[in-house]
């Protein structure tokens, strides 16, 4: 189960249990306490593999009781737990890569599922839903993550997205297979750029005069 929670105070817990009578509230059976890092919406995964009882009611209570501690719960959602079902959650890479000139792109592949997974591919496809580069997956235990490295090499310049994607046969879920598009910009052959730091920052050079003075002063023998 799947549920976007924000809390009024980040001291606040929530508690996520089963009943098996939903007008009693005594038949209340935790499952996991949720701690929160801020007072902002979060989506927080509760597994409910460990439950055996006979309860059929989700139920959700303040973890500090009380009369006027809010906590918003908003948008729950279940996902069949499955043998087979790899998920692509997330991409990165280089952002101006050039014609003819081979770029790392880094895919995280989450193992959703029940299964260790050892025979899939990763692949690198454009907005247009071509694919430009694949890899084969790393042997991956059921609840693990890994960050699959993707050569690419691009022939054509100008800008695109791209987005990352696993392909698993029989996976029980497709609608998590891919990442969401990032858009890059393909430079001409030959041309290489250079991002410092997380390439947001903006320096520039003092000068008094009509004379511009480098920015790096050079450094006299003697």
């Amino acid at each position: 189960m799947k549920a976007w929670v924000r809390p009024v105070s980040a001291s606040y817990t929530l508690e996520v249990g089963v009943m098996t009578n939903p007008m009693d509230p005594a038949t209340f059976e935790l499952v996991q306490t949720l701690t929160f890092a801020s007072t902002t919406y979060a989506q927080h995964s509760i597994p409910l593999t460990s439950y055996t009882g006979t309860g059929r009611f989700i139920a959700f209570r303040h973890g500090l009781g009380g009369t006027y501690r809010t906590i918003y719960i908003d948008d729950i959602t279940f996902e069949e737990i499955a043998a087979n079902d790899l998920a692509a959650i997330a991409i990165s890479g280089n952002t101006t890569p050039s014609v003819g000139s081979s770029a790392n792109y880094t895919v995280r592949v989450l193992n959703n599922g029940t299964a260790t997974q050892n025979t899939y591919a990763v692949k690198l496809f454009n907005a247009a839903n071509t694919e430009l580069a694949s890899v084969a997956g790393p042997t991956l235990a059921g609840g693990a993550t890994a960050d699959v490295v993707i050569p690419w090499t691009p022939t054509t310049q100008g800008p695109m997205s791209i987005y990352g994607k696993v392909i698993l046969a029989g996976d029980i879920n497709p609608g998590n297979d891919a990442t969401a598009l990032m858009p890059i910009s393909v430079q001409p052959a030959g041309v290489i750029t250079v991002t410092i730091g997380t390439g947001a920052e903006t320096r520039g050079c003092r000068w008094t005069s009509s004379i511009a003075i480098p920015c790096i002063k050079p450094v006299l023998p003697g």
